[in-house]
């Protein structure tokens, strides 16, 4: 089976900001406090994109060719950046497929958690992350750039356009979002691609936004995202050299943020708490004021559990219009702003994640409550190995000289920080690894049953709530299902190459091969009856054989023994049930 080619690291481009007439009755309107307005999506750009209409569109006074964009609002003559039809068009006509993963009523707010405001001083251009899931429980990942533009305040008097000026001479300054996403978690590409693309918007005007965007589209759906293994993938978008991780398992996602940021938040035992947290499935939810933040701790987080996967509701960023998600009775792990704080404290069952003051409680007091403790040994084992790691970049490279040029210093950076993951991967699989060795010694293979109560007997009675909790957990059954599957991962491999004398003797002694069972064996013995004739004579079942490859094929399936020489006949028995076969001379031949 030939696999498919890996997808392209684009997904779709966005556009979101607010109606150009909102905007300008804001400005004109507005006192000296910001005034909120509604995100909405403007555009919304889509590979592959077609060359089959091409247009002229003229920049810095020079004509250019380029490819209409693909995308599903009818091509027009107006820019994106804003009237009232624009949007209904935008909602209306849709005549290009939308990936259905996005939710066009969702992502504005998402892009702007913190709403969408007027500033009088121009804020700094901004970054932050996305994860979008479906209903079918698939995630899309994606990174909002946020820039400004000035206010152009307009009034139509006598037929003509002239700017208005406020008496204060006050200049309002509105956002636009670019959200860029894709279908591979490749948050620090992302967030390159998007940086080297700022540059090309500051030094552009209102009216070549548009085609700029339309050319960074195009060269982003060229890039793939490499396969599974230890290819990486280098490219350039300049001024900056960008490259893209493999992911290094079949079954897993590449890591493209620093997995040390949980302990740059956070001391390593708190850190384990919330590990704790998340291995027994309870509702979390992490605040804090820096909105960048959140999807990078929370993925952090998650990786660190790796192989267990996190196949629950997973919202790292909720704007405040979405709070009311974290009232699901299910289980969850959501972000948001810290100034909700008060909202969340009356939700029950929650644990609350305060990144700013440290703080990890449960809804409503001020200590964790209905959390069981972490095994000491693998507590104890997880801290040293942590302990033990420099997280701090600056002081790994005091002493050392500074690079001469921007691109060696970002090999510098990006060098350790693939080190300093792989170092923190390490710690974090060791430390799975001594919560859940023993699962292999209680799974019988041939039943593909996991013995749990002779597991939890086998553990010390300060340790059972813990393991009682997880037992019951989706994040340990699926677990459990890829080892009766003999799933080969870093997980097993690392446990089988680490195993004492005594735990190889015990797998050994139960882990022996499942035997065939009855749709099995006639899955594997359906080739022979199309190789044979079968008929009845004398109330047994003869077999006239036709190929005397036949005889490999019984050999393969473990239901044909070789005859002696002289013998002419070969009984075998299927589940029980004896057969007959009647050889021919002219077929005695091997």
């Amino acid at each position: 089976m030939v696999k498919p080619l890996p997808r392209g690291l684009l997904d779709a481009v966005l556009v979101v900001g607010a109606l150009e007439e909102e905007v300008q009755a804001a400005a004109l309107l507005s006192d000296h406090l910001p005034k909120v307005l509604k995100p909405v999506v403007l555009d919304v750009l889509v590979p592959p994109f077609t060359i089959n209409e091409v247009t002229s569109q003229k920049s810095n006074g020079t004509s250019r060719q380029m490819a209409r964009r693909r995308s599903f609002r009818k091509p027009k003559a107006e820019k994106v950046f804003g009237t009232t039809s624009d949007a209904k068009e935008l909602t209306e006509s849709q005549d290009v497929s939308v990936p259905r993963e996005l939710n066009l009523a969702g992502i504005p707010l998402l892009c702007f958690p913190e709403g969408l405001c007027l500033q009088v001083q121009r804020p700094e251009d901004s970054f932050h992350s996305l994860v979008f899931t479906d209903v079918d429980g698939n995630r899309t990942y994606g990174v909002v750039l946020t820039f400004w533009r000035p206010v152009q305040a307009n009034i139509v008097q006598n037929g003509s356009v002239r700017r208005l000026t406020r008496s204060c001479d006050m200049q309002f300054s509105f956002p636009i979002g670019i959200c860029i996403t894709s279908k591979q978690p490749y948050y620090t590409a992302l967030t390159d691609c998007l940086s080297s693309f700022l540059a090309e918007l500051k030094s552009s005007s209102r009216d070549q936004i548009e085609t700029k965007l339309l050319e960074f589209s195009a060269k982003m759906a060229l890039i793939p995202c490499p396969p599974v293994g230890q290819l990486y993938l280098k490219f350039t978008l300049k001024p900056l050299e960008i490259i893209l991780p493999p992911p290094f398992e079949p079954d897993q996602l590449p890591v493209d943020l620093a997995l040390h940021i949980p302990f740059l938040c956070f001391s390593p035992s708190q850190v384990v708490q919330i590990l704790t947290c998340l291995l027994t499935e309870q509702q979390v939810v992490l605040l804090c004021s820096n909105i960048a933040l959140l999807t990078p701790l929370a993925e952090a987080l998650l990786a660190l559990l790796r192989p267990l996967r996190w196949r629950h509701a997973f919202v790292p960023i909720l704007a405040g219009q979405m709070l009311d998600f974290i009232e699901a009775p299910t289980v969850f792990l959501m972000g948001c702003h810290v100034q909700h704080r008060r909202t969340v404290q009356q939700v029950e069952d929650l644990v609350m994640v305060n990144v700013d003051s440290q703080a990890i409680t449960s809804a409503g007091c001020d200590t964790l409550i209905n959390v069981p403790n972490m095994p000491c040994a693998a507590k104890q084992q997880f801290l040293n190995s942590v302990q033990a790691l420099n997280m701090q970049y600056d002081l790994e490279v005091i002493g050392q000289g500074e690079s001469c040029t921007f691109d060696g210093s970002r090999q510098r950076r990006r060098l350790w920080q693939w080190q300093m993951n792989q170092a923190v991967s390490d710690a974090a699989l060791q430390f799975v690894i001594t919560l859940f060795r023993d699962v292999s010694q209680h799974l019988n293979y041939e039943h593909r049953v996991f013995n749990s109560e002779q597991f939890l007997k086998d553990k010390e009675s300060l340790d059972l709530p813990f393991y009682t909790k997880v037992l019951k957990t989706d994040m340990f059954i699926t677990f459990l299902k890829e080892r009766l599957s003999r799933t080969t991962d870093a997980f097993s491999r690392i446990e089988q190459s680490t195993r004492s004398e005594s735990q190889r003797q015990r797998h050994d002694m139960w882990d022996s091969p499942r035997k065939l069972t009855a749709n099995d064996i006639a899955n594997k013995i359906q080739p022979l009856r199309k190789l044979a004739n079968l008929y009845q004579a004398d109330e047994q079942v003869c077999m006239a054989w036709k190929k005397k490859s036949i005889y490999c094929l019984l050999s393969q399936i473990g239901l044909y023994h070789r005859p002696e020489a002289h013998s002419h006949l070969s009984c075998i028995s299927i589940r029980g049930i004896p057969w007959i076969f009647q050889i021919h001379s002219h077929d005695l031949f091997i």
